[in-house]
């Protein structure tokens, strides 16, 4: 059926990722074709809405829903809230995926993201930077650096340069001052696995969303 309607009252209840959900699930079943050829009873009398009538309230909901699923983002980005920002990009991507907060991002999340979040959270992080963070700044700078998004290898010398760059080496810093692509870093960082080299008291690199390019390779399949 029609799902505006469920999708319309989980939003007016403040349940912004149950109506995400339910938009993600409607996406994943109805096409183009088949969301054409759906009608809801109107009227008592079972009057049923046009296919561009449908169409056209099917589109308005699901740019509600977008508004209220990045809309804590949007506001803590605005207010240079940085830390609050980094903590939302993760839970927001986490979400998507369909696993826990708390949770890391697995190569196989990445590989696979959905274009669309991806790119609606990167576009307000690069509007409310001015254009100093976001995964899209990250992917030019790693470029510079000499990586390449290629899903095949992983290049540690490239990826130390490129935590050179960006100011990773120094640890995280969520102030605006920060440097130029430093932020987002909870995602990337919260899919790697790092252990202590037994003897040493070291960390040492073991793998991650990093390995075979995963998480640049996606951004550069999304075009952004």
């Amino acid at each position: 059926v029609n799902p505006t309607g469920l999708i319309r009252e989980a939003l007016a209840q403040g349940a912004n990722d149950l109506a995400y959900d339910c938009l993600s699930e409607t996406r994943k079943r109805v096409d183009e074709d088949l969301r054409a050829s759906l009608h809801t009873v109107r009227t008592g009398k079972g009057a049923s809405q046009s296919a561009n009538e449908l169409n056209a309230e099917f589109d308005d909901v699901v740019g509600q829903v977008q508004d209220a699923r990045y809309a804590d983002l949007a506001r803590y980005l605005k207010n240079e809230q940085w830390k609050e920002a980094d903590d939302e990009t993760y839970r927001l991507m986490i979400t998507e995926v369909g696993r826990e907060v708390g949770q890391s991002l697995e190569l196989e999340d990445i590989r696979n993201f959905p274009c669309e979040p991806l790119k609606a959270i990167d576009g307000l992080w690069v509007r409310y930077s001015g254009g100093k963070f976001g995964f899209s700044v990250q992917k030019e700078m790693y470029l510079a650096c000499g990586g390449v998004p290629d899903a095949v290898s992983f290049h540690k010398k490239v990826f130390d340069k490129f935590c050179e760059a960006n100011g990773w080496n120094g640890g995280f810093k969520f102030e605006t001052d920060s440097p130029r692509g430093h932020l987002p870093a909870h995602v990337h960082w919260g899919g790697l696995f790092w252990i202590v080299l037994k003897g040493s008291g070291e960390w040492g690199w073991v793998g991650g969303v990093w390995e075979k390019g995963g998480i640049f390779s996606r951004i550069q399949t999304c075009e952004l």
